[in-house]
């Protein structure tokens, strides 16, 4: 049955409402606030953003003007405080006033302001409320301050501001005329932040005016907008009030998202039952990828506000987090629970403080705090970054070394951290990495001139040192009583003792059997720079080694242990087999990458299933992961790909053989895109993630509902077939049974789904067709318990797997983003150029398919674009401010981040029609604000069609309007995060071209007012050397052009008839102390064409001063004026 037509009814969400909106809820707080205002209280609505307090003065000033009394609303933003100065800010609170009651043609605020500048500005303000408006308004005045919250931003202090309203409030007793004026102040912001003198404070004085949730008969009516769509309207109006709490931006919202429900294909009105209806729509929404979904912008508000406050962040979640855990807390007024309530995430309902509402507990709980709470910088590692940026990243001294860059790094994984941690561990990485290599050259060169002829060879001792370096990173895994080492190296601060292993047998005169036997040499020389014991490595300690063979790295070998149960040796040769391909030349990088990885394969050797040494291997491969971590920076990010594919691979393929399955397949879920993902290799050189919807297919279903999905034979018998029976018609294989298992953590969240294609029979060969090799029992509830019993091992590679991929990932992305401010960095100073170069770099960073900056107009209230055309050129495109998404991003200076399906957006109407006459897609857009390095909003990076990862067929314009596999994708926050510090270099080119442009236009102008001047123009430098000149000039000397003119010397080229020019010119120069001197020659005859012509003229010479010192005299502009020729 088709979908009913949409709706007349039309929600609201962000904004102030329109007066006669019918969705306007009329609360409690309405008639207080009226009332009160009515009465002459002073008045104060302070609260957290998007709870309708815009809407309520709009209705509250509607009621009081019908009542005859005159209103007037300031927004507190027009005025500005970025560089506005005192007097500004006061003089621009007198003119909203004037300008809204129209009292302009009885007042002079500019020569009114000037009578009075022996007065301060407060002074002022409370002279003009006096003696001009309660004297020119004669009825009752309400000033209604909103966004008072913006004040905080100011460079100087309100205090006299807040104290002149209490001022009049208690002026009251003896000067009438202020009882018929109030004030009613708006915004997001507590008492306390906005006055800091508490004696002086209007706000004990004033009234309160609480806005709460709404309730269900205060807003039934608006279910008017989808009544027609759901069989019970006011269940489900209190369904949504469930989730909301009332909140007025989600319940708008969310009665928004109930009318749009449904597709052609659902029955109308919806029969689901009211909960489980908005359940699903809340989930679907809102809650899953939130941040991607919050458009208007209203949980990251939340979010930003709560982790922008510094050191207070810390204070709050943690008292948010106990909120949480106990359901309600007493509420006092500490500045947390003050700032906690203003941020509209809490309520503070009969003493208590508890979570506003369910969306919000949803979103920001346990696990969000947690994170987010882990997510704070230390404060060793905060204090180091701000002092290597304050020394302006020069001081190597704060970088950090050893341990506790390792605790930092371990610290970083897996967090959406700033460009500046990135740059700052980067650093530190570099610094450490370049020390290291110092230390082992050293060493290497010390062995080549003294090594004694019973010393191992170099290749050895290099072994042997990178087992030292091993030996102070991993040494806090070590068990002890004492606890954790806390041992940082100081390349500083090293002895010069060494040691190194001799090979030696276990047994004299048995060869084969061997131990290590430590034996020291004295390097006393070695540069005062090490300590190492390596007898104590190679004799075990915390390294556990009980015996050691080293042989000739050149020949790709480092060393071998095949007398030990545990797998640590091997661990330790894949890390400094790291280390060695560090050393080796650039050319071998392949190689060395090469060598890591047969480490990691030697690791994973065949395993034999029936002796189920399963949990070994994972265990094996776990203490690999955290040795691949802590050499991380050691690697190029293609190698370390190629290894994470590695152990993705091996472990998939561990899994297979140990279920007897033909083929698995492990999908780690992202809990950001809720897609699924597979790492695979990406043509030998890196790796690529194969990315499905997590509530798609097989493992879609197993993701969403977290439960296994065991399909016997024949699997084509399975209705869910159809779309694994299309692909397996392509690529010829045929799948007969499958199991698909979810892995879960400890919170019961999804880490990823393990798929298993075809149960095997033991007797199953590669020589043996697939289709008589399956086992028709099909995977077994003995099966499932095995994979459970090595679940926890495996989860811990996955999650480990996970990580590391997503820092590779980060590292690659903070590469390209490096790149491409550096690549603007070398923008030159043309406008087109350097707008072509800033889209280009954008595009490429985001790997979007179109991108385009538009620059704001600010005087013709538009903002342009310069397209190219068919024949090459560059043609000029403009919108006015406001139409569009551009348009809209340029006049709010907030973020538009539209995730796939575009179409679905609000507001895509022209969008889509666009795209019909393009022939074009628009699937998923991002567009921020570009400001210039003064904060000053000048441009729009509009950024459109992600592509999505991996080889999809490209965009078929016949196609439309079916969206394109490679652009159902969405923008992340860190994708996000990255344009804003990319945006941020490129407000600084464009500004730089934008005034090289003005500069360009204001030459040209010049240039044309100087050629097309009715006087003849010279300018000339302290020595006479023409620089300048004009046509009419040029003519009067004689010459064809002026370029003749240029670089001539100006005693050459005029003759004055019985004077001396040359004279004059001394004369000027004697007095160019003076800029105001002009030395002026009226009637004299000027002489050219080899003296054979004449001309009466008027002559001056006047000086050109500096712009910058208009004291330093830099040369003269020669004028001519002809008064006729003969």
């Amino acid at each position: 049955m088709a979908s009913p037509p949409a709706s007349p009814y039309s929600y609201q969400f962000g904004g102030a409402l329109p007066l006669e909106s019918p969705t306007y809820v009329r609360r409690k707080a309405d008639d207080e606030f009226y009332q009160a205002l009515k009465a002459g209280e002073f008045c104060y609505v302070l609260n957290s953003r998007q709870m309708g307090k815009s809407s309520l003065r709009v209705q509250t000033m509607r009621r009081l003007q019908q009542d005859g009394i005159a209103c007037v609303a300031i927004d507190i933003t027009s005025i500005g405080n970025l560089e506005v100065t005192p007097e500004q800010w006061y003089a621009g609170i007198i003119d909203g006033i004037a300008d809204s009651l129209n009292l302009y043609h009885q007042f002079d605020l500019e020569s009114w302001w000037t009578s009075l500048r022996f007065l301060s500005p407060v002074r002022r303000l409370e002279k003009f409320l006096e003696s001009v408006l309660l004297r020119l308004v004669t009825q009752k005045i309400v000033v209604f301050i909103d966004e008072i919250d913006s004040v905080l931003s100011l460079n100087f202090s309100l205090d006299d501001f807040f104290a002149a309203i209490r001022d009049c409030y208690n002026s009251r007793a003896d000067k009438t005329d202020f009882r018929r004026l109030t004030f009613a102040l708006i915004g997001v912001a507590t008492p306390s932040d906005l006055i800091q003198d508490k004696r002086r404070t209007p706000f004990n004085i004033g009234r309160a005016i609480e806005l709460t949730g709404f309730q269900l008969e205060e807003a039934l009516h608006l279910s008017q907008g989808f009544a027609d769509r759901v069989r019970d309207p006011r269940s489900v109006m209190g369904a949504i009030l469930d989730w909301t709490g009332g909140q007025p931006f989600l319940t708008q919202k969310l009665c928004n998202q109930v009318a749009r429900w449904g597709s052609p294909e659902t029955e109308f009105p919806i029969a689901a039952p009211p909960k489980a209806l908005l359940d699903r729509i809340v989930q679907s929404g809102i809650i899953t990828n939130w941040e991607s979904q919050d458009e208007p912008e209203h949980l990251r508000t939340i979010r930003d506000r709560l982790l922008r406050l510094g050191l207070r962040t810390a204070q709050l979640l943690r008292l948010y987090k106990q909120i949480l855990q106990v359901g309600e807390i007493k509420a006092d007024d500490s500045p947390e629970s003050m700032e906690l309530q203003i941020s509209g995430l809490v309520l503070k309902q009969f003493g208590k403080l508890r979570v506003c509402n369910r969306i919000y507990a949803a979103v920001f709980d346990l696990a969000w705090v947690n994170y987010a709470l882990a997510s704070l910088r230390p404060p060793a590692y905060g204090e180091a970054l701000a002092a290597w940026f304050a020394s302006g990243c020069r001081d190597d001294t704060h970088l950090l070394q050893g341990q506790v860059l390792r605790e930092a790094q371990k610290w970083a994984t897996d967090r959406n951290l700033s460009i500046e941690d990135y740059q700052f561990l980067n650093a530190s990485q570099e610094l450490e990495q370049r020390q290291l290599t110092e230390v082992i050259e050293a060493f290497a060169q010390r062995v080549d001139r003294d090594r004694p002829a019973t010393q191992p060879d170099q290749d050895s001792l290099l072994i042997a040192l990178t087992q030292i370096l091993e030996k102070t990173t991993l040494q806090s895994s070590s068990n002890s009583e004492s606890g954790p080492a806390s041992y940082s190296p100081d390349w500083g601060h090293w002895t010069d003792v060494m040691g190194a292993p001799i090979v030696q047998d276990d047994q004299p005169g048995s060869p084969g059997n061997r131990s290590p036997s430590p034996e020291k040499v004295d390097f006393s020389s070695f540069d005062d720079r090490f300590v190492a014991d390596l007898g104590d490595v190679s004799a075990g300690g915390s390294l556990e080694h009980s015996s050691l063979e080293l042989e000739d790295v050149a020949n790709d070998t480092l060393f071998y242990n095949d007398g030990l149960e545990s797998g640590t040796d091997l661990i330790l040769e894949i890390a400094e087999a790291t280390i060695e391909a560090e050393s080796r030349p650039s050319a071998d990088l392949e190689k060395n990458n090469q060598l890591v990885q047969s480490r990691f394969a030697a690791l994973l050797a065949p395993l034999n299933p029936l002796t189920f040494q399963f949990k070994q291997v994972v265990s094996d491969v776990e203490e690999k992961l955290r040795v691949v971590n802590q050499t991380l920076s050691m690697l190029d990010i293609q190698g370390f790909d190629l290894i994470l594919v590695e152990i993705f691979s091996s472990i998939t393929f561990k899994i297979a053989e140990l279920l007897s399955a033909d083929r698995a397949a492990i999908f780690l879920f992202d809990d950001a895109t809720n897609e699924l993902y597979s790492i695979v290799p990406q043509g030998g050189s890196g790796a690529l993630d194969i990315r499905i919807p997590a509530d798609r297919g097989i493992a879609g279903e197993v993701a969403t509902f977290k439960h296994k999905v065991n399909i016997p034979f024949d699997f084509y018998d399975d209705p869910r077939s159809t779309l694994a029976q299309q692909t397996e018609d392509q690529i010829g294989y045929r799948t007969y049974t499958m199991m698909a298992l979810p892995l879960l953590d400890e919170q019961n969240s999804l880490i990823a789904v393990v798929q298993l294609i075809n149960k095997l029979q033991p007797q199953a060969g590669p020589s043996i067709p697939l289709s008589q090799c399956i086992d028709p029992a099909g995977f077994t509830e003995e099966d499932e318990q095995v994979f459970q019993e090595f679940a926890p091992s495996i989860l811990l590679t996955l999650e480990a797997s996970r990580s590391l991929y997503a820092v590779a990932q980060k590292q690659r992305s903070t590469n390209a983003l490096i790149a491409a401010t550096e690549a603007l960095g070398q923008s030159n100073l043309d406008l087109d150029n350097t707008m072509q170069r800033v889209m280009d770099e954008a595009k490429q960073l985001m790997n979007v398919d179109r991108s385009t900056l538009w620059l704001i107009d600010a005087a013709g209230q538009n903002i342009w674009t310069k397209i190219p055309v068919q024949d090459g050129s560059l043609k000029e495109l403009r919108l006015p401010l406001g139409v569009g998404f551009a348009g809209q991003v340029a006049a709010s200076g907030e973020v538009f981040n539209i995730p796939f399906d575009l179409y679905n957006h609000p507001g895509s109407e022209t969008a889509q029609t666009a795209d019909q006459r393009a022939s074009y897609r628009t699937c998923n857009l991002l567009c921020m604000p570009i400001c210039n390095p003064e904060g000053q909003l000048i441009g729009v990076m509009q950024l459109v069609n992600k592509r999505k990862q991996g080889d999809h067929p490209p965009y078929d314009p016949k196609d439309w309007p079916a969206a394109p596999e490679c652009w159902k994708v969405s923008f992340s926050d860190l994708d996000q995060e990255f344009m804003e510090t990319f945006n941020t270099q490129a407000g600084v080119v464009l500004q730089n071209a934008l005034q090289f442009e003005r500069i360009r236009q204001q030459e040209q102008l010049q240039r044309m007012v100087l050629q097309h001047s009715p006087y003849g123009l010279i300018a000339v430098d302290l020595q006479g050397q023409i620089l300048l000149a004009n046509v009419r000039v040029a003519h009067l000397l004689g010459f064809t052009s002026p370029e003749e003119l240029t670089g001539k010397n100006i005693h050459t080229v005029i003759h004055i008839a019985g004077e001396d020019f040359t004279r004059w010119f001394s004369l000027a120069l004697t007095h160019n102390h003076d800029p105001s001197q002009l030395q002026y020659y009226p009637d004299r005859i000027l002489q050219f064409g080899a003296g054979k012509k004449q001309s009466r003229i008027n002559l001056a010479l006047a000086p050109i001063a500096e712009p910058k010192d208009p004291q330093q005299i830099t040369g003269f502009l020669v004028t001519i004026d002809p008064t006729y020729q003969r």
